[in-house]
């Protein structure tokens, strides 16, 4: 099977998913599970690791792989070893596979009430590595704050599916030590 015909088999499945749950991404596990089965596949860890092109801070690449008019959109991720993301979020549940290389991946909380512009208070709740064949799930918002950084001097090439679009929707970025948050576009 090509590269085009796995997401299309994969995209299918995620579908069929995402109809018989009428909250349309409130139970993720399944689809974690099949993430977990497309990032397993020997053909997807052979995909060529050329650089994904657009969205770059860093050393965060990514470029899409499938959208559609419900926003269901799949990505193709690099986060390399130079830095941590920005600690943010995307509006949006999603779901990371791994397939090459590995992530030291961050979940984080807002502890505030968000009422107050400019401000946020964060705290970090968990920090594992991932690595080829792991898949994580990003809550729906608000809980979908994580931070993300290719480990042990490698990038990690990853697929992250998402509910809804992220382009071009502006996402939180938050400053624990300041206790700050701003918005900006992706």
């Amino acid at each position: 099977m090509n590269q085009n015909d796995i997401i299309a088999a994969f995209i299918s499945d995620i579908k069929q998913i995402l109809a018989a749950d009428p909250e349309q991404g409130n139970d993720l596990t399944p689809i974690a599970e099949r993430m977990r089965k497309l990032v397993a596949d020997p053909s997807i860890r052979n995909w060529q690791e050329e650089p994904p092109t657009g969205n770059v801070h860093s050393g965060q690449q990514s470029r899409p792989l499938y959208q559609d008019e419900s926003g269901l959109t799949l990505m193709h991720a690099r986060f390399g070893p130079e830095a941590m993301t920005p600690i943010h979020n995307h509006n949006s549940w999603a779901i990371i596979g791994v397939y090459r290389g590995q992530d030291l991946y961050q979940k984080w909380r807002r502890i505030d009430t968000g009422n107050e512009a400019g401000k946020a208070q964060v705290e970090l709740i968990e920090e594992y590595v991932l690595k080829p064949g792991d898949v994580a799930i990003v809550p729906a918002p608000p809980q979908d704050i994580h931070a993300q950084q290719g480990f042990a001097n490698e990038a990690a090439y990853e697929l992250v599916l998402f509910g809804s679009n992220p382009a071009g929707q502006p996402r939180l970025y938050f400053d624990p030590a300041q206790e700050t948050a701003y918005t900006a576009q992706q």
